[in-house]
Parts: structure tokens; C-alpha cells; sequence
């Protein structure tokens, strides 16, 4: 079966939630993706989410790394 997404999306403030509807989700903490830096800012996940949403696969990044971490 090809996994790959159909869509991506990054996810901002307020948006987290998202990620918590998609359907047969797979979590990865950017923190082990090598060469990723952790997100430390309060209300950011700092993980990607893949999964489905209405069949669609689906890739999100909930939240998001900003410049001056």
C-alpha cells in the first residue's frame, strides 16, 4: 500500500487539535528525526502525525520549531 500523504499541513497555535481526529495515526516526535530540533515553546506538540481524515492520507507537523529556539 503507498503511504505516502496526499496532503500536508503545519499546524499552528490553536490548531494542535486537528491531528487529534485523524484516523490509524502514527506519531514521531521531531526530537527523533535526527537533525530536528525539539519545539520548547509552550502549546507546541513538536511532532509529526500521519493518518488518515475521510480516507485522505494525511501528514501534519503539530506545531511547529520558530527561529529563535
Amino acid at each position: 500500500r503507498d503511504a505516502r500523504p496526499e496532503w500536508a499541513f503545519v499546524l499552528g497555535s490553536g490548531l494542535g487539535a486537528f491531528a487529534d481526529a485523524l484516523e490509524d495515526a502514527a506519531v514521531v516526535p521531531y526530537a527523533e528525526v535526527p537533525g530536528l530540533p525539539a519545539s520548547k515553546v509552550q502549546g507546541h506538540a513538536g511532532r509529526f502525525v500521519a493518518g488518515s481524515l475521510g480516507g485522505v492520507r494525511v501528514l501534519v507537523a503539530q506545531g511547529r520549531v520558530h527561529l529563535y529556539e
